[in-house]
């Protein structure tokens, strides 16, 4: 008891305050109290920053825990890139190579552009940075070795930056995609002729779809778009097929006799009335259909079914029917397409009215923004692999993460690229973010730092300082619970 009294009384002498015996019975609890608090802060503050640092540290390492999750699309479309190569760096420049070879009626530059672009997904990010770190002399061993040391989100940013540099590199020089840094001369050469010659042609195709005024897009000239025969963005195309029709189906329409001959396709047709009598975007992805169509590579099966409704025959008539205006003036609507742009848009109205198809503008939409995100040509080739109009949207996914790679995705998968869009979700450790990461530093750095400023403190009070501040809290604290000491 009396080791007890003496130690209890210890800290109110030397703060000035009344001996704890001598205080009233709730004062004492208080003070009891008290005194346990500030026996047990220091160490607790100690022990709850430690241990926030080891887990936040700890989800930092091993990352989030294990769920069922659908992978990124950005990643499922890097990994498909990783998968359909063995040879990734001869089989990038052999792809380009076909792109611009002068067999090809017009190099593909759109194609080559877009395989260039694909570059560091082809040969896997991580290869393609360390193949840039072995270019300093260093050995590989000895780089993966520095690398496996470090945490997985150091790790994957390492190996980020270290493409991207290389990538910045890319820029600066000049090329377009930044990834033909890694491609070989001849490529650049050939890239280059074929720029020269072509690249105002592709650029005036790219701007048709989206205003093609009275010009023509001529498909064989226009590199991308193998195919035969001339579209016209205005009635001058649903003049040729639905007079074509009308032929087909023992029509008689007085304005269709002077209309010159052509191959009779209904789904042509009602493309052709779309394109001409449609607006926004809604009219651009008909034009993108349209042209899958001309090139001869759409799925006709799909496009009738889209296109012409449930009943095939019943569609064919209502095309006609809705048409009739504009074939009545044939002759005057082949040589004078801007007149007849009101008598199209009602035409397209009734038609849309007439058959019905609910994903018909779904799908057009779709299309119109691939469009946006990696060109016409590409959204024409796209067009060509659609079978349902589930595929449209998926089309439209995959185009807002590949960056200009979609047509190189399309030549390596296929159809099969609608299966990226529709992946099941897999059991998955996410990655920790670098948030978490700064989280268990700062909190590891202040627990030291908690410990060095209690060290210091002592010090400094035990060679006769001033009290510190936890001190002076302590000894005002105890004055208030137990009084002064008079």
């Amino acid at each position: 008891m009396t080791r007890s009294r003496s130690s209890g009384a210890s800290y109110s002498v030397r703060y000035g305050a009344r001996d704890p015996f001598l205080a009233p019975f709730p004062n004492k609890i208080v003070y009891a109290l008290w005194r346990l608090l500030i026996a047990v802060l220091r160490p607790a503050i100690f022990l709850v920053l430690l241990t926030g640092a080891a887990v936040f540290g700890w989800r930092t390492v091993e990352g989030a825990p294990m769920s069922m999750q659908r992978p990124d699309l950005a990643e499922r479309v890097d990994a498909a890139f990783a998968a359909s190569t063995r040879a990734p760096y001869a089989d990038w420049v052999a792809m380009m190579e076909d792109a611009l070879a002068p067999s090809r009626a017009a190099p593909d530059l759109a194609l080559a552009r877009s395989v260039a672009a694909s570059y560091p997904a082809l040969a896997g990010r991580e290869a393609l940075a360390l193949e840039i770190l072995g270019e300093t002399g260093v050995r590989r061993k000895l780089i993966e070795a520095d690398l496996r040391a470090l945490p997985a989100w150091r790790r994957e940013r390492a190996l980020r930056e270290v493409i991207e540099a290389r990538l910045d590199e890319g820029d600066r020089a000049g090329h377009d995609p930044a990834a033909l840094i890694f491609a070989p001369a001849r490529i650049h050469t050939r890239l280059d002729r074929s720029g020269r010659l072509y690249r105002a042609a592709a650029r005036d195709a790219e701007a048709w779809f989206v205003e093609p005024g009275d010009r023509a897009l001529v498909l064989a000239a226009t590199p991308g778009l193998d195919g035969p025969g001339v579209m016209f963005g205005d009635v001058r195309d649903l003049v040729l097929q639905g007079c074509a029709l009308a032929r087909t189906s023992r029509t008689e329409v007085a304005g269709c006799a002077a209309a010159p001959p052509t191959d009779s396709d209904p789904a042509r047709a009602v493309l052709a009335l779309l394109a001409a009598g449609l607006d926004g975007e809604a009219q651009i992805g008909a034009r993108i259909l349209k042209a899958a169509a001309f090139t001869g590579e759409a799925d006709a099966a799909f496009l009738e079914r889209l296109l012409l409704g449930r009943d095939a025959t019943l569609g064919r008539e209502a095309m006609l029917a809705a048409s009739m205006p504009v074939l009545t003036e044939a002759r005057d609507a082949h040589t004078q397409p801007a007149r007849h742009e009101a008598a199209a848009a009602l035409a397209a109205g009734e038609y849309q009215r007439a058959v019905r198809v609910r994903e018909r503008e779904a799908v057009l939409l779709a299309l119109s923004e691939v469009r946006r995100n990696e060109g016409a040509v590409a959204a024409v080739r796209a067009a060509t692999l659609l079978r349902r109009p589930e595929d449209a949207e998926a089309l439209a996914e995959i185009s807002r993460v590949t960056e200009g790679r979609l047509r190189a995705l399309i030549e390596l998968q296929g159809a099969d690229v609608f299966g990226l869009a529709r992946a099941p979700d897999l059991p998955r450790r996410a990655a920790a973010p670098d948030r978490e990461a700064m989280i268990a530093l700062a909190l590891l750095g202040a627990a030291f730092a908690f410990v060095l400023w209690v060290l210091i403190a002592g010090l400094i009070r035990s060679r006769g300082g001033a009290p510190g501040l936890f001190e002076r809290v302590d000894a005002s604290a105890t004055r208030l619970i137990l009084g002064r000491n008079i």
